[in-house]
């Protein structure tokens, strides 16, 4: 592959990935060799491109590459591909792994799980999806999920918590915010310096099509040594990322809830096929991170925190000593005294105090970052603390 420049083979690992039958080509049969010989072996009549990419680029492989590599220029787009050192050696291992990746932000090189479970989930499973984010994160772990609504954002929003890395996966192009209801997320994640964006669909490419949430579950169980089920009924994407950890060999654990809770029937079907119940830390980092079990770390040593480390413990051990978190602005002093009583309509809240809409959703986030609250819809909860 030292005979080609980083323009050709680009070029051809683009023109490879978006090809209209990739699996009947058998193209991953054969991924020791060049991009480039593999495309120049390829008869004119099967570099057609897939109809969902060459609906925004063009049906011609070859020139939808070319357009897909200038696009991704001008939207400071990474493209990293299978033959590139950087790419990650564990998705590496799994059938049919994507043979390129988009990526907005910076890649993790580090050890990886993954966090899953419904759009739908309860306050409870947020809580306890947080603290395990935020203490794999402060172990070094990345956190991988879906950037979905429910549990996949309370993963991604612990590892933010302690300044850790997150990766989110989506199931269209990497500049199609889904669903639009987490743009607030998906900025957040863009501008840190540790997290990143990625998918193996090309800028542009939305998420229309239900297959794509399929494919999209591979990527985040290759990503990771370990997969963890926080809350899932058993029609759910959380079940198919399950399922895909299971035939890549990853560990999975499953995190049991109650037997007449269908939110959890997911979850109690895999421990009823033998997954791993994911009752303690301990289960996934072990003795070596044993000091961080116990709350006997200080962040900066792993990163550097948002959060001190007095609020960080605080955050991660409940007793009875522990105090709320400083509330800095007037907003999120308003929003803690307004669900002392119970559960906040964002905007009846805007409406009542005379705030912002802009000043409103900073202290939302700001909040929602800290573990304080949860946000669901349109409304607000309080998480203990």
């Amino acid at each position: 592959m030292n005979m080609y420049n980083a323009s050709e083979v680009l070029k051809s690992a683009v023109t490879l990935s978006i090809l209209s039958t990739p699996s009947k080509l058998g193209l991953w049969s054969s991924l020791t060799g060049s991009p480039v010989d593999m495309v120049r072996e390829l008869s004119p009549e099967l570099l057609k491109t897939q109809e969902i990419i060459a609906a925004k680029y063009s049906p011609a492989a070859d020139r939808a590459s070319e357009m897909i590599i200038s696009r991704c220029r001008e939207k400071n787009v990474k493209i990293i591909t299978l033959w590139d050192d950087i790419y990650p050696e564990l998705l590496k291992e799994i059938h049919n792994p994507p043979l390129v990746l988009y990526v907005i932000g910076e890649l993790p090189q580090g050890r990886m799980i993954s966090l899953v479970g419904t759009r739908n989930s309860d306050i409870k499973s947020e809580e306890i999806t947080g603290k395990i984010s935020i203490r794999a994160a402060s172990a070094g772990y990345t956190i991988v999920s879906g950037m979905a609504l429910g549990i996949d954002r309370s993963a991604h929003l612990g590892a933010l918590n302690v300044n850790g890395s997150t990766v989110a996966v989506l199931p269209g192009g990497v500049d199609v915010v889904y669903p639009y209801k987490n743009s607030d997320l998906y900025k957040m994640i863009c501008r840190s310096g540790n997290c990143c964006i990625i998918s193996e669909y090309p800028p542009g490419i939305g998420t229309g099509q239900k297959w794509t949430f399929a494919k999209r579950n591979r990527i985040i169980s290759g990503l990771s040594e370990a997969v963890i089920v926080v809350q899932a009924p058993l029609k759910s994407g959380a079940m198919i990322t399950a399922k895909y950890a299971i035939e890549q060999n990853r560990d999975l654990y499953v995190c049991p809830g109650n037997a007449f809770d269908e939110k959890y029937t997911g979850c109690n079907e895999l421990i009823r096929q033998g997954a791993a119940i994911f009752s303690d830390m301990s289960d996934l980092l072990g003795e070596e991170d044993g000091a961080l079990l116990q709350g006997e770390f200080t962040p900066s040593a792993k990163r550097e925190s948002r959060i001190s480390e007095k609020q960080l413990i605080l955050n991660l051990e409940k007793d009875e000593n522990q105090v709320l978190p400083e509330f800095k602005t007037t907003v999120e002093i308003k929003i803690n005294e307004e669900l002392k009583n119970g559960v906040i309509d964002i905007d009846d809240f805007i409406r009542r105090n005379n705030f912002s809409a802009d000043e409103v959703n900073q202290a939302i986030i700001t909040l929602e970052i800290e573990g304080f609250i949860s946000r669901r819809g349109n409304r607000l909860f309080k998480l203990s603390m």
